[in-house]
């Protein structure tokens, strides 16, 4: 498909850390990557970067998702790449290139949702949430044992329903 933009959305969800980085820099440059990062790793679409988001969260602690604008040129490089469900889809960036993506953001680094609501569990047992097309969240089941978390997120992915399910080892908590 043809289009008339010279440039390309992209999205990253980024731990507290990461953004502070982003941060330093004006909102302009993602930081380097660490030698067992040899791929940055944008998406292509909101709903696929507050996925990622929400299942590393718990690693975390805090997410955020961010989008920023690329020259179309420089994004044309790169093949994007299918990595699950169709809307599951990133670019693939080598570490050595992340100077020259830099170069080509047009723009500031926006931070457009982020997630707080996250109080980390100390017990190693995690529970299952549901998201329904609407945006509300709900806990299905907690205080499972990994093993039988993945199960139950796998059996409600499988049914091919519109909601997002995943697993986490929080309590996700509504600010009043």
């Amino acid at each position: 498909m043809f289009s008339l933009s010279k440039t390309v959305s992209m999205y990253r969800p980024c731990s507290q850390k990461e953004l502070d980085l982003v941060a330093a820099s004006g909102y302009r440059r993602w930081p380097p990557r660490l030698p067992e990062q040899p791929i940055f790793y944008p998406v292509t679409n909101k709903q696929y970067a507050l996925e990622v988001n929400r299942w590393n969260v718990s690693q975390f602690g805090k997410g955020y998702v961010t989008k920023f604008e690329v020259n179309r040129t420089f994004a044309e490089q790169y093949e994007i790449q299918q990595v699950g469900a169709s809307h599951h889809t990133e670019w693939w960036i080598l570490a050595e290139d992340l100077d020259t993506l830099n170069q080509n953001i047009v723009g500031l680094i926006q931070v457009i949702a982020e997630d707080p609501e996250v109080v980390i569990r100390h017990d190693g047992l995690w529970d299952v949430w549901r998201e329904d097309i609407y945006g509300n969240r709900f806990k299905i089941s907690g205080g499972l044992r990994h093993e039988d978390a993945t199960r139950i997120v796998d059996e409600y992915e499988a049914k091919g329903h519109k909601q997002h399910y995943w697993m986490a080892s929080e309590v996700a908590r509504k600010q009043s």
